[in-house]
């Protein structure tokens, strides 16, 4: 039985820097750049289909009961990314 193919490569500087220019929205509606979101501050940044699919909001619906004080005391925020409004 052969192993499995474990894929190394590293994203490349220029890739991150291309991403991190993208516009996004923000909460209030104004065009970010994506890499503003995670510049200043440890981040976990979540990708979700839609606001509106069922499986999505259950998720960010448990992303919402991790306690404000764990990631003050991590330093670290979430930011939750999807499609729609």
């Amino acid at each position: 039985m052969s192993e499995p193919s474990v894929k190394s490569d590293v994203l490349e500087q220029s890739a991150l820097e291309e991403a991190a220019s993208i516009q996004v929205l923000s909460e209030t509606g104004e065009a970010v750049p994506f890499g503003s979101l995670f510049e200043q501050q440890k981040t976990i940044v979540v990708f979700i289909r839609h606001f509106l699919c069922g499986m999505c909001k259950l998720y960010v619906e448990e992303l919402g009961k991790v306690p404000k004080s764990a990631l003050d005391a991590a330093g670290t925020r979430i930011v939750v990314i999807g499609c729609g409004e």
